[in-house]
């Protein structure tokens, strides 16, 4: 009873003294990490700028335990000094020390993403040692993110540099880490194979840091191969090292898969006393040292209890002791559970923190898609406005250009907007606008080859969007470093080609200067909608063009029409004189009556030359006629058939005006655009027509059939491509024909493309071929499509007829061909097609020179 009295309070300190560390030990492991970055911080202020990067970076390490966010943000200025000062080394470190953080707080996407970047930078020093460190991280967290392929490359890299450094602690690591990547694939032999090497070269060396990992993978993989002797054996190694290392997460792990060796050979009191263990173990690394005070207690009570046993006869007093005893085990227990809900507590602390965190990232998100939103619409109403604006709609490219380039200035707030149309020949851009914001100023006239910049040209061509956030690192701008980024203070470009008549018509630069600019998705978009614009203003320019040439055209054929007026009244007064000359002749009959004979035969060729003289005035009158005609029919059809799109273009625009949705405008701006380009091919059609009526063609060019097929597929590459059209070229070029290769294009072009827009077949084929006689070539063009029946044969090449239903042409297309082979002295039959697979053939006959 002395001995307990005696240790009543000696045991009462001992719990005392374990309580309140219990809850000191982790306070006083950050305050220890705290005097140690305080000291560092310390450093700093008298510390050189070498010396300031490897004292960010310690710190970076340090506070892991406290904060994450912290620990990058010293690691970034230690990055941002190195960069600065160009310290290759620094750079390194410093991206080593944001990989091992993200790598702490299992980050294993950037952990991998920095490890890699600091191993570029060891490539570039020459470090292996550090090189192979970098490959071996960067395995474990691939591995990690279950990309196991490239995880296995980087550890296979790793140990090769090991191996040839000679580092075996290295290369035990990477054998290890393969291992682990191998058994997490299941492919267990190959596990096996590099886990023994790991194994061999720790205990040759006497290294027992990481032993223990090594001998648990052996038995896990053991046991999935259901050796549950050698997995036993491997597994009671590890548990005894880690006890004896004092591993305590080791030891957890070695428990776990004890526990499960034994579940499966079906002893299942030793796989609960692991099982047992290993949640013992899971509390012990919280702390330790607490759970070893509780055990004190413990065996304090045990003796306790004995002692009751031995003296349970006497008298008051020793039952008094024995509540004294169980009030120090209540207390003992009282410990435990507000251990357990101290530990409690600090877990549901860190689930509110994550979930804090989550809404607060939602809430963010939230913000931004209303952002995004309101970005759109009013991207929307400013598109809107540039569609609906006059100088737009009537063509004015000069105009219109200005408005653009300041309205893309003004709307993604950047400094310089510029419009460059692209030269095919000379395979430049020409600057037609710029429009620099800070300057309120207009200019053009600047030029850049493709010969200089070739990778922009490249992604100009291959009509990709040039997004360079730092306009000295994309790979499309980084070619502007020395002149043009420089000369005008330029960090980020965002250049979007826009096309005219389907081919790269040019690219609407926007540039931002003296600071970085990241575009987002909103911007690309609104330049995208812009570039849309710029295509739809050259197209109206063209069409306004075209408009003045055809009213040009019409005074000019008044302007004949007078002409031929007057030469009538002309050939009309000279017949009148010829008559008066007719009638002083026979007066002088009678005097002239030996000269009779001679007499007669000049009024018989008088009489020829009058009728031949009315003959021609009939033809041209007739000719003039027919051309009248033919101008009024034209005028009246042109007229109805652009009033049409012009209508419907009208109609758009309403429905944008009363369109309150984004999605629902871009849809009618698409209609504006397909109106506008079937407007365009109207015009295409007018000027064919001017071509034959006022060009005298030449019959001294030989013509080049290969280029005559490429000039065909590049004209209609926007129907073959699309209906998949099998073109069988088969004229060859040993085929010599003097003729005019324009006139040739135009008849090749309408036949073909009424051959494809007229088949309904699954497969449209069209087939050309050609043959010879002494004077003349023939050409035949064949295809499988709908044909021409019998009853519209005869009317087929009159101006403005359609055959078929499926015509949404202007008829246009034969009455050009025919009026083209009549220019070159020719003529076009339809034929009764030869081969049963053809169904329509035109033969078109022409002289040789």
């Amino acid at each position: 009873m002395k001995k307990i009295a005696f240790l009543f309070p000696l045991l009462c300190n001992v719990l005392l003294c374990g309580y309140l560390n219990l809850f000191a030990q982790p306070q006083k492991r950050i305050n220890k990490i705290k005097n140690s970055l305080d000291s560092l911080e310390k450093a700093l202020v008298t510390a050189p700028d070498k010396q300031k990067i490897d004292i960010y970076n310690k710190i970076a390490i340090l506070f892991p335990s406290i904060d994450a966010e912290d620990a990058v943000r010293y690691a970034q200025k230690a990055l941002d000094l190195a960069q600065k000062q160009n310290d290759l080394a620094g750079i390194a470190q410093s991206y080593q020390s944001i990989g091992k953080v993200y790598e702490k707080h299992e980050v294993w996407e950037k952990a991998a993403y920095n490890y890699q970047k600091a191993k570029s930078f060891y490539e570039k020093l020459g470090d292996k040692s550090k090189i192979a460190f970098c490959f071996n991280r960067l395995g474990v967290c691939l591995s990690m993110q279950q990309d196991y392929t490239h995880a296995i490359e980087a550890c296979m890299r790793s140990n090769q540099l090991y191996t040839e450094l000679k580092d075996k602690h290295g290369m035990a690591t990477s054998f290890n880490n393969l291992g682990s990547i191998y058994r997490r694939k299941g492919e267990h032999e190959l596990a096996l194979s590099y886990l023994e090497q790991a194994l061999a070269l720790k205990k040759e060396l006497k290294d027992s840091t990481i032993l223990a990992s090594t001998i648990i993978n052996l038995a896990y993989i053991y046991l999935k191969k259901q050796e549950y002797d050698k997995a036993l054996s491997y597994g009671l190694e590890s548990y005894q090292i880690a006890q004896n290392q004092h591993q305590t997460l080791r030891a957890k792990e070695a428990s776990e898969v004890l526990a499960q060796i034994y579940e499966a050979k079906k002893e299942y009191e030793k796989s609960t006393y692991f099982l047992k263990r290993q949640i013992a173990l899971e509390d012990s690394l919280f702390n330790e040292e607490k759970l070893r005070h509780l055990f004190e207690v413990q065996a304090i009570y045990e003796y306790e209890k004995k002692e009751i046993q031995i003296n349970k006869l006497k008298a008051e007093k020793q039952i008094q002791q024995l509540w004294i005893i169980i009030a120090v085990v209540l207390l003992a227990l009282v410990s435990t559970i507000t251990y357990f809900i101290y530990r409690k507590n600090i877990r549901k602390e860190k689930i509110n923190q994550l979930l804090k965190q989550k809404n607060n990232e939602i809430i963010y998100q939230k913000q931004l898609l209303e952002e995004q939103k309101r970005r759109i619409e009013e991207n929307g109403k400013v598109l809107l406005k540039l569609v609906k604006s006059k100088q737009i709609q009537l063509g004015d490219l000069d105009r219109a250009l200005m408005q653009i380039t300041e309205t893309t200035a003004i709307t993604l707030k950047i400094n310089r907007a510029s419009v460059w149309k692209y030269d095919a020949e000379l395979d430049a851009i020409f600057c037609i606008d710029l429009y620099e914001h800070h300057k309120q100023t207009h200019s053009r006239g600047a030029a850049i080859g493709a010969a200089n910049y070739p990778i922009y040209f490249e992604f100009l061509k291959s009509e990709k969007i040039i997004q360079a956030d730092d306009a000295y690192a994309h790979p499309a701008t980084k070619e502007f470093e020395n002149q043009y980024l420089p000369q005008n203070n330029i960090r980020s470009m965002l250049d979007v080609p826009f096309f005219v008549d389907g081919k790269l018509g040019g690219v609407l630069c926007c540039e931002q200067t003296q600071e970085l600019k990241c575009w987002s998705a909103e911007d690309v978009l609104f330049v995208k909608s812009v570039c849309q614009v710029i295509t739809i203003t050259f197209k109206a320019n063209k069409r306004m063009e075209a408009e003045r040439e055809i009213m040009r055209q019409k005074q000019a054929l008044e302007e004949a029409n007078q002409a031929l007026l007057q030469k009538n009244e002309e050939i009309l007064a000279q017949r009148n004189l010829l008559a008066e000359k007719n009638n002083e002749i026979l007066m002088q009959q009678e005097q002239l009556h030996e000269a009779y004979e001679e007499q007669q035969t000049l009024n018989e060729e008088l009489r020829n030359l009058t009728d031949h003289l009315e003959a021609i005035v009939e033809e041209r009158t007739n000719n003039l006629q027919l051309a009248n005609q033919e101008l009024d029919l034209l005028t009246y059809r042109i007229s109805h058939d652009f009033r049409g799109p012009i209508t419907t273009m009208l109609g758009l625009v309403e429905l944008v005006k009363m369109e309150p949705t984004p999605e629902n405008i871009a849809h009618l701006v698409e209609r504006v655009s397909f109106t506008a380009n079937k407007m365009d091919k109207m015009l295409d059609k007018m000027i064919m027509i001017h071509t034959i009526n006022y060009k005298n063609p030449t019959a001294e060019e030989i013509i080049d059939w290969t280029y005559l097929e490429e000039e065909i597929y590049n004209n209609l590459h926007y129907l073959i491509y699309p209906t998949n059209t099998k073109i069988h070229w088969g004229i060859e070029d040993e085929l010599i024909l003097h003729s005019d290769l324009e006139f040739l294009t135009l008849i090749f072009q309408n036949l073909i493309e009424n051959a494809i827009r007229f088949n309904n077949s699954p497969i449209p084929q069209v087939w050309v071929r050609a043959d010879t006689n002494h004077h003349s070539v023939y050409i035949y063009i064949s295809d499988n499509g709908i044909g021409i029946p019998k009853r519209y044969q005869k009317s087929i090449f009159e101006m403005f007829f359609r055959g078929s239903e499926l015509s949404t042409g202007n008829g246009l297309g034969l009455y050009i061909v025919e009026k083209a082979v009549q220019k070159l002295r020719g003529e076009i039959t339809l034929q009764d097609s030869i081969l049963p697979h053809e169904s329509t053939t035109f033969r078109i006959r022409l002289p040789l020179s």
